[in-house]
């Protein structure tokens, strides 16, 4: 396997060429220490992920062939790493393995003498030998939610929890290898010794073993069990998914017939009821997209009773995204579609089990508001929960699925803005899992808590962790500020928070259940200013994908709107952000668009009738050399001048610049010498007679990189 690489600064461009007689299916990159990988790039047919053990892992549907090339491109933490790599066939079996760097042999080859050994990471720990875990309570019963609580795990990492042979459920340590989770001990459950069994992703384990008491909380006489259903809201919207269960005669079969607006009945389910007179739908009903707005209703009977249940369909959301379906198998593409504002771009971010972005994408919906979505996975994905994260304007949608399994709601909040005045009423919405108990705390700029005082969705209670219960919708616990909430039979609750008293500053609502915890930022009286404002980004050159940090500083406690335009002046995104108490202002929600079209983009934060602009540079690192111009003002001996760049160009080398006329008329030639990094930073002067108009702008390595970009002239 021949490799060469090309470093500037943190980027490098690796290509790889199959000189073997063996097809390439994956590779692996890894580092030296002191190093890491920020990001990476791919060529189309490829996919990528970044393990917790701090590879990257690069996957094809097509083999490469011999003599095939292909081009990888990373940004590491520091300048010019050595990249070790290796190379595997469609079995896993290797092929190569080499160091690419600065000073590498071009052709490591296969087991020539020409690279020292190199070893792989190895995998981070998961089950540790002094990790424990308890059950509490210590006689759990079948039936009953249990809390797991253990320490001394690998941090940060996914753990499955089963019950002998059944997985009952999966979590995530924390930063320290600490977790605590609830779960439920299945109805069907024998009561007998059974052994809980906490295993890692490579089938280590912890266990303890533990006598099952009892059923509890089921019905002890099983003679007449009346027939409930459970888990079906009163309203629902397209690709919402929902749990049914209830209880009915044991023995017995639930059958439901659900019909549409039409009368029709279009879908028929059942389900057995154990000895206990419990059921449940054996996997969860999906609403399908295509499904019609309107009224529904399901007859569920056992043989004996029968109960019918109404709901309605609606579509009110802006952004209405959905998975295909809920679970998809590794290997597969991960495919969403639906709606939402039309003609207009739409960001999205997919996040794995573990909260690590691994792939963003910014696309336009169509006239009709149709967008789509898609994310191709390997056999080596990570399972789990995946989370994809929609924004449009000032809009935003949350949508889980499935990778190997079920997909596992966490706790969520949104605010319906983040902007209030004193005497509004913020409207909180709360997603989880269904029925599970929640905290809710409101926290000011400086950590303290606040007492929220908080209605129920009619608006008819109110109460803080100060007041006395009144709602047996919510239960009480006494936390220093926190109300806890139970979320609907969907895992759903909106509650308002009212904010009379609360003083002009930056909050934080933040929702917590065990280790699992979201938080979003919030402003009470905040206004616009004319005070002078500051921005600036943490670097001037961003790659495809890149997220972009945006700090500055103004007028303390003020409202900013925030644009990031292309350099074709389109609006790309919009948002309300805010300065501090001490006037600082820190927005990290922007991200350059994965197929952005490279040259300046400008960003603008405006506040009152102040405003301030910044450009930043946005290049293409699998695009090999790339030019960029724009404006770089008077000059000696000119009014107008151009600041070109070049990056991607071959090191050291001569690097030819052309200005041309759309009438291909040569109106300025520039030769420069590359850096040891292939960068050119020259500024040309516009001639004084020189028409208004567009010119292209073209520039040559002499070896085999070429690129050319347009500047308008006025």
């Amino acid at each position: 396997m021949k490799a060469e690489g090309i470093f500037f600064e943190k980027t490098s461009i690796v290509e790889f060429t199959n000189g073997s007689n063996v097809a390439a299916k994956s590779f692996t990159l890894w580092l030296g220490n002191g190093y890491s990988f920020e990001s990476f790039k791919t060529e189309k047919g490829w996919t990528g992920k970044r393990t917790p053990e701090g590879t990257i892992v690069l996957t094809t549907s097509e083999q490469l062939q011999i003599n095939e090339s292909v081009k990888f491109g990373v940004k590491t933490s520091e300048s010019n790493p050595g990249i070790n790599w290796r190379v595997a066939d469609k079995n896993g079996n290797e092929i190569n393995i080499g160091r690419t760097s600065l000073d590498a042999p071009k052709d490591p080859g296969q087991g020539n003498g020409n690279t020292p050994p190199i070893t792989p990471p190895a995998p981070a720990d998961g089950v540790l030998p002094d990790s424990t875990f308890r059950i509490v309570p210590e006689k759990p019963k079948v039936g009953s939610t249990i809390r797991v609580a253990g320490e001394g795990f690998g941090a940060s990492q996914q753990f499955s929890f089963y019950i002998d042979v059944k997985k009952i459920g999966t979590f995530l340590t924390d930063e320290s290898g600490n977790f605590l989770t609830t779960v439920k001990i299945p109805d069907g459950q024998e009561a007998d010794r059974v052994s809980f069994r906490v295993i890692d992703g490579d089938g280590q384990e912890k266990s303890i073993s533990l006598r099952l008491g009892d059923v509890a909380g089921t019905v002890l006489n099983t003679d007449n069990v009346k027939l409930t259903v459970k888990g079906i809201p009163a309203t629902l919207h397209r690709g919402d998914f929902l749990e049914v269960s209830g209880t009915a005669q044991p023995g017995s079969t639930v059958v439901a017939k659900v019909s549409g607006p039409d009368g029709d009945t279009f879908i028929v389910r059942t389900a057995e009821v154990d000895m206990n007179g419990n059921w449940k739908l054996p996997e969860p009903e999906i609403v399908p997209l295509e499904a019609k707005l309107g009224k529904y209703s399901a007859e569920i009977s056992d043989g004996s009773e029968s109960i019918l249940r109404t709901w309605e369909i609606q579509s009110s959301k802006v952004i209405d995204i959905k998975p295909i379906k809920l679970k998809f198998d590794p290997g597969e593409v991960m495919k969403y579609n639906g709606t939402a504002l039309p003609d207009k771009p739409i960001d999205f971010v997919l996040e794995d089990t573990l909260g690590k972005m691994v792939f963003s994408d910014n696309v336009v919906a169509d006239s009709a508001g149709y967008v789509e979505f898609e994310y191709k996975t390997d056999h080596s994905s990570k399972e789990g929960t995946y989370k994809l994260i929609a924004t449009q304007d000032k809009y935003k949608e949350l949508v889980f699925a499935g990778l190997g399994q079920l997909p596992e709601i966490p706790v969520n909040l949104e605010l319906d803005r983040i902007h209030y005045k004193s005497n509004e009423t913020a409207t909180i919405h709360l997603t989880g899992q269904a029925s599970e108990m929640v905290d809710l705390l409101i926290l000011d700029s400086s950590g303290k808590y606040e007492m929220p005082l908080v209605k129920d969705e009619e608006g008819s209670k109110a109460y803080s962790s100060l007041l006395t219960l009144d709602s047996e919708k919510y239960k009480k616990r006494d936390r220093g500020g926190a109300v806890s909430l139970t979320l609907g039979q969907v895992g759903t609750l909106q509650v308002h928070l009212d904010l009379k008293g609360y003083d002009s500053e930056a909050y934080s609502a933040v929702i917590q259940k065990g280790n699992s915890k979201n938080a979003k930022t919030f402003t009470v009286g905040l206004q616009t200013g004319s005070g002078e404002i500051n921005i600036n980004t943490t670097k001037p050159d961003y790659e495809q994908g890149d997220p972009i940090l945006i700090l500055g500083e103004t007028n303390p406690n003020t409202l900013l709107a925030v644009t990031l335009t292309d350099p074709d002046e389109n609006e790309i995104k919009f948002v309300d952000t805010f300065s501090d108490k001490d006037g600082r202002i820190s927005e990290s929600t922007f991200r350059v668009p994965s197929d952005a079209k490279p040259g300046a983009w400008t960003i603008t934060a405006k506040s009152g009738t102040s405003s301030a602009e910044i450009q930043i540079n946005v290049i293409s690192v699998l695009e090999g050399m790339v030019v960029t111009a724009k404006d770089g003002g008077k000059i000696p001996g000119f009014d107008k001048s151009i600041k070109i760049k070049v990056v991607g160009a071959a090191m050291s080398r001569t690097v030819i610049i052309e200005i041309v006329s759309l009438g291909e008329e040569e109106v300025g030639r520039l030769e420069v010498r590359s850096t040891k990094k292939g960068e050119v930073d020259q500024i040309w002067g516009v001639p004084e007679h020189t028409e208004p108009g567009t010119y292209t702008i073209k520039a040559s390595d002499m070896v085999s990189n070429s690129a050319e970009t347009t500047y308008e002239i006025r």
